[in-house]
């Protein structure tokens, strides 16, 4: 298993409704934390800073590693205005 894909399975366990989110800064840079959504669905959130948005590649790469094969990403904005992406498991 990478290394990528350790850290994300466990901020993904962490994730519990009602909750605090867990953040976690990869070595690149990428701020990745992960929520449990009212549905029940698992949601990933990809941050760098004001003036770096994250790239669709490293959300695709995320979604991989998640091994959420369907999930879906779109453009989003964190609670204080910093561009991410929002990467969200299918329905279960």
């Amino acid at each position: 298993m990478s290394r990528l894909a350790t850290i994300l399975a466990h901020l993904i366990t962490q994730a519990h409704p009602g909750q605090p989110i867990p953040t976690t800064k990869l070595p690149s840079g990428l701020r990745v934390s992960v929520r449990v959504l009212a549905s029940g669905q698992r949601q990933m959130s990809l941050t760098r800073t004001a003036t770096q948005k994250p790239s669709v590649k490293e959300a695709e790469v995320c979604r991989d590693h998640a091994g959420w094969a369907l999930a879906s990403i779109e453009v989003g904005e964190t609670r204080t205005g910093l561009p991410c992406l929002l990467v969200t498991e299918a329905q279960p």
